[in-house]
């Protein structure tokens, strides 16, 4: 969401590519630095809000732009090559602020956040569930699968951070705060039409604009403005526990207006954009 005239100045949507700079079985560290940039091709992603990999072709990712624009889907690959655009039947662009792609029971969903609350004022936000479409089919459009209309259990909070942990069968979705600290809670990825978000962990990262899981659910990034925060989770351990230790951070020297954060299709690589355009898509090593 925006920040006002002093993010403004930034007209640039760029996507970086994080590697990963130490063990995954390890804690706390460094990741990051860049290496290359193209720009993609298709104009139409000017607010870019949200980002996840695609789970049906490797080296295809997801976008979608911020509120006020279209409730659609905007594909492109690893070069910058726009896949096209995905219309979301039945769906509203209130307030969209992240989004996560998840193999559940063998099959590729996505998952789109409206939980953008500048004013804390919504009783209820939107997560829709929608499955994935193959990015190779140029466009098209889209149905809902299912909504989970949530709340929080002490009342409303402004939200940009949403992640999908496949094996655990949960939605994460992590508050964005002034002051540094934010909150997490979860819903199940089973939710019926009304939920509500249970609360796990606190986290000390400034305002989380986005975050993922790894394919293989060992790992979770949070994005701020910042830097980014990369946490991992022991063997038979609950992110719980996971969030509550030091993560690695990857700090982002550019001053940009961070929204978007995904792993690559394998989880070796970080991806993140900033809203603006055109999109720059940049590789960080």
């Amino acid at each position: 969401m925006k920040r006002g005239a002093i993010m403004a100045a930034f007209t640039f949507c760029v996507l970086y590519v994080v590697y990963i700079g130490c063990s995954h079985a390890g804690g706390a560290g460094k990741i990051g630095s860049a290496e290359r940039t193209v720009i993609l091709a298709n104009l139409g992603v000017r607010e870019s809000s949200g980002l996840a990999p695609s789970g049906r072709r490797s080296g295809a990712f997801w976008t979608h732009n911020d509120s006020g624009n279209k409730p659609s889907l905007f594909a492109f690959d690893l070069s910058g090559r726009d896949l096209g655009e995905w219309r979301v039947e039945g769906a509203r662009n209130l307030d969209w602020e992240d989004m996560a792609s998840a193999k559940i029971d063998g099959k590729d969903y996505l998952l789109i956040a409206d939980v953008g609350d500048n004013a804390r004022k919504r009783d209820f936000c939107l997560l829709y569930v929608v499955p994935e479409p193959d990015p190779e089919e140029g466009g098209g459009s889209v149905s809902i699968e299912r909504a989970i209309n949530f709340h929080y259990p002490d009342g409303p909070h402004d939200c940009e951070s949403v992640g999908v942990c496949a094996d655990e069968r949960k939605i994460y979705l992590v508050s964005k705060t002034l002051g540094g600290r934010a909150t997490v809670y979860s819903i199940g990825w089973d939710s019926g039409h009304e939920a509500e978000a249970a609360e796990i962990a606190n986290l000390s990262i400034g305002e989380a604009t986005a975050m993922d899981f790894s394919p293989d659910g060992t790992r979770a990034v949070v994005l701020s403005y910042f830097a980014v925060h990369e946490f991992v989770r022991k063997d038979g351990e609950g992110w719980d526990k996971a969030f509550k230790r030091q993560p690695r951070v990857a700090p982002l020297l550019e001053r940009r207006q961070w929204e978007a954060v995904a792993y690559g299709s394998d989880g070796s690589r970080i991806f993140i954009t900033a809203e603006g355009r055109p999109a720059i898509f940049r590789e960080v090593k």
